[in-house]
């Protein structure tokens, strides 16, 4: 299965809202392991991730972003080296029975 097959349904939003500085910002794995990154152009709709060294990740995660510590579900759109691009899943993007459609 390829990772646009594997991708669901997201909830994507215009431009407005993006937070172009970097923030400090926390993966948590399902395994319980934390990998601590730095967030940028946060928007309502996703996030870019800055990792330490390139780290091989699930497909989904845990974010905690901030200050604030703000937590998302997320789900990778696209893999660069060290950084990569992440969408927020919603409750709605589920099925009824809480499964990806």
């Amino acid at each position: 299965m390829s990772l646009s097959d594997a991708r669901p349904r997201i909830r994507r939003f215009g431009g407005s809202g993006v937070t172009p500085s970097g923030s400090p910002a926390r993966l948590r794995l399902a395994t319980g392991i934390a990998i601590d990154c730095i967030a940028h152009n946060v928007s309502t709709g996703g996030a870019r991730l800055k990792l330490e060294a390139p780290t091989q990740l699930p497909l989904r995660f845990k974010l905690t972003i901030g200050v604030n510590r703000e937590v998302h579900q997320a789900v990778v759109c696209w893999i660069e080296g060290r950084e990569l691009g992440i969408a927020f899943e919603f409750e709605d993007d589920l099925g009824e029975d809480g499964a990806d459609d």
